[in-house]
């Protein structure tokens, strides 16, 4: 992500987040540390900075049955706090879809 999206993304969700009192505090701001998406890396899709590993692999992942310790013992290029991320993430993507009328 260049820094111009970067910057808009986290004031976006950053701002979004301090107006609605939702959602644990810098939970946004702290995916966009960890969390990157550029064009043409990955196809696009959000990866975790610093590797090629995308969210959806490591959702994929602990939706198979693995915990932490076994994602990260596979990919020592992860750490904790990313895998914390992927899930604060994949949680804010998913709240405008909870949001819509009819949805719950």
């Amino acid at each position: 992500m260049n820094a111009r999206l970067y910057s808009i993304f986290t004031q976006r969700y950053v701002s979004q987040e301090r107006a609605s009192g939702q959602g644990r505090p810098g939970i946004k701001a702290f995916a966009c540390h960890h969390i990157s998406i550029t064009p043409g890396v990955r196809s696009g899709k959000p990866f975790v900075k610093g590797t090629r590993i995308t969210v959806s692999d490591v959702l994929e992942y602990l939706a198979g049955g693995m915990d932490e310790q076994a994602i990260l013992a596979d990919f020592p290029e992860l750490r904790r706090e990313h895998i914390r991320a992927v899930r604060g993430f994949a949680a804010e993507r998913e709240r405008p879809l909870n949001a819509l009328p009819g949805v719950s």
